[in-house]
């Protein structure tokens, strides 16, 4: 009889810790769709003549990576006041990280796995053909 009780609020705190979990997943993707609805107003009022993606949070807390279309990744506060054209770095143990360009580095493989050969200028060196 105690194992049962036991075994049924085990059961019971893990459902609501799935709920839970469930609940913040949900209201995080509420927040960011707000402020990319938020930024992107905002950044198109002011330059109607650009296109603006919100890509993602930014490793900073409080910034989101914006790309402009054929344009400069930007960093921009979550309520599309402030925004940082330049490149943001994390300070490692060892190094500079330069998040932009790993930003833009995955952007890029991300377009080059898309396409095929065919449609690349492909160069072989001199003697291999």
């Amino acid at each position: 009889m105690a194992y049962s009780i036991v075994r049924s609020i085990f059961v019971l705190a893990i459902s609501c810790a799935a709920l839970a979990t469930a609940a913040v997943s949900a209201a995080e993707k509420v927040a960011v769709e707000t402020a990319s609805t938020i930024i992107e107003r905002k950044l198109s009022a002011v330059r109607p003549d650009l296109g603006f993606k919100v890509l993602g949070k930014s490793a900073v807390a409080g910034l989101y990576e914006v790309q402009v279309d054929g344009g400069p990744l930007l960093f921009v506060t979550r309520d599309g006041s402030h925004f940082i054209d330049g490149n943001l770095y994390q300070i490692t143990p060892t190094q500079f990280v330069d998040l932009k360009e790993l930003r833009i580095i995955e952007m890029r493989r991300q377009i080059f796995s898309q396409l095929s050969t065919d449609e690349m200028i492909v160069f072989k060196p001199d003697g291999s053909d």
